[in-house]
């Protein structure tokens, strides 16, 4: 996924349990985060938004992360913005 401001490549790596970040200028690697079983990414207004098949669903901005467990659900690799 491309982030909002274009400025940012966001991949997942589900089996990896990570989400990993370049510059979409250079496209230098910019950082990374760890999320089991990471698969959905969109991007959101500040950042991305990301899932995992264990019903995680987490907001990245800048260095922070937020995460909040869904009960009940498993996503898969697809997110849309809506």
């Amino acid at each position: 996924a491309i982030s909002a401001d274009g400025q940012t490549i966001g991949v997942t790596s589900p089996r990896g349990g990570l989400l990993q970040m370049f510059a979409a200028a250079s496209p230098a690697f910019s950082g990374h985060r760890g999320l089991l079983d990471v698969g959905g990414i969109a991007p959101s207004d500040d950042g991305f938004i990301a899932t995992s098949g264990l019903g995680i669903l987490a907001r990245l901005n800048g260095a922070k992360t937020e995460q909040r467990q869904v009960d009940g659900l498993a996503f898969d690799n697809h997110v849309v913005p809506v």
